[in-house]
């Protein structure tokens, strides 16, 4: 934080809960986030860490379908999901924190040491989707175009699956997991999760580069679950 910066200032009005809906970070809108008659200097301020939430679930079976044949093709039969809350104190509405999404993401390319990550989105709504069972629709280009999107456009698209690549070879893929949109049990209730694909040998440090990463972000891992053992670890 800058120097003569003033102590934080979370003012709820209609500007700064469109630009937390917005998944738009202080950075982006700085001085949405302070009324035009304060005379506060508008300062570099995170959301609340406390409402940052994530939690891991090791062994997570997806909900919203089967991955591509060549995630399992590639031997990556381990799974993470990855658990973010969407409940912010002064939103009525669930918030996707796009920029902690991201820096889980990138924690995923480091994890795997990936040079190449596509980002594909959803399907369109349609019968013929339906019928098909597709999820998966146009390429959204690479994690670095898709996180130029998430920054600048007011309704990003949303993504549906991602891999990631090195010299040619899939080393890691996800899957959009969307409980904030029809609410689901109480673990992944109304969060934006992704499901994670890696081999079993990288899980572990996996998890660790994630937790790493949520930190940096300013947020919080409340929880690493291993379904099938007694509970967190």
């Amino acid at each position: 934080m800058e120097s003569g910066c003033p102590p934080p200032v979370h003012v709820t009005w209609l500007r700064a809960r469109k630009s937390i809906r917005d998944g738009r970070s202080l950075a982006q809108d700085p001085a949405g986030y302070l009324p035009p008659d304060s005379g506060l200097k508008a300062c570099y301020v995170r959301p609340m860490k406390a409402e940052r939430r994530v939690s891991l679930v090791i062994g997570y079976e997806p909900a919203f379908g089967k991955p591509h044949a060549d995630v399992a093709a590639a031997g990556l039969t381990a799974t993470l999901a990855v658990v973010l809350s969407t409940f912010r104190s002064d939103s009525a509405d669930s918030v996707r924190d796009h920029d902690l999404w991201l820096a889980c993401a990138r924690a995923i390319t480091e994890a795997v040491a990936a040079d190449n990550v596509e980002v594909y989105g959803a399907a369109p709504n349609g019968v013929v989707s339906r019928l098909l069972r597709k999820r998966v629709g146009i390429p959204l280009g690479t994690l670095a175009a898709y996180a130029a999107q998430l920054s600048s456009h007011v309704d990003p698209p949303d993504w549906a699956f991602i891999r990631w690549k090195r010299d040619g070879i899939l080393v890691a893929a996800a899957m959009s997991e969307p409980w904030d949109q029809v609410g689901g049990p109480d673990r992944y209730h109304d969060s934006y999760t992704t499901c994670v694909f890696v081999p079993p040998s990288v899980s572990p440090e996996l998890v660790e580069h994630i937790r790493h990463s949520v930190v940096r972000e300013g947020g919080h891992v409340e929880s690493v679950v291993h379904l099938g053992s007694r509970g967190p670890v």
